[in-house]
């Protein structure tokens, strides 16, 4: 996360990157598994981020910080391992993109994300990869939706979780 900083802002002070720093909150939903075990939660996340069109192309590059410090358990099956509920998640994605039109851009998202397995009493970091649309709304507002799978390394006694989230969120830019 300490080297996506640096690229970020030099890309956003750059003249051939036309970005705008912004805010996204959004509601997901999250399952993760592994073998017989599964944990799934309704989650609010926040993050911050910026973005933009490089060089007057079609091509979209973008970075985000992210956050999710609550969420609703909706179930929490253990079966003869312990629970995956998680206490938080934040991560750092990089954001390659392309625009399909004035108003839609589909992206994919890549980065690491650093997980607190509260039942199992340890943190992990996992790899995050995801697809997603983001419609323009207004000059400001974005509509944004997104599926995202993480893989996490083994865990002592439970083997390697996996994670899919699905997300719905706003995308307000600063201009």
């Amino acid at each position: 996360m300490k080297k996506i900083l640096p690229i970020l802002l030099l890309l956003a002070t750059s003249t051939t990157w036309a970005a705008d720093f912004y805010v996204v909150p959004t509601l997901g939903y999250e399952a993760i598994s592994v073998d017989d075990a599964d944990y799934g939660a309704l989650v609010p996340r926040v993050a911050v981020g910026v973005g933009g069109g490089i060089n007057n192309t079609l091509l979209y590059l973008g970075g985000e910080l992210f956050g999710n410090f609550l969420g609703l358990t909706l179930h929490n099956n253990t079966g003869p391992t312990p629970g995956l509920k998680f206490k938080y998640n934040v991560g750092a994605s990089i954001i390659p993109g392309y625009y399909l039109d004035d108003i839609l851009l589909a992206f994919l998202r890549l980065g690491p994300i650093i997980t607190n397995f509260d039942e199992l009493d340890t943190t992990r970091t996992g790899w995050q990869i995801g697809v997603g649309l983001q419609a323009n709304l207004s000059p400001c507002l974005d509509v944004r939706g997104e599926y995202v799978y993480t893989g996490y390394p083994s865990l002592t006694g439970v083997g390697s979780p996996r994670g899919d989230e699905y997300m719905l969120g706003l995308v307000y830019k600063f201009q």
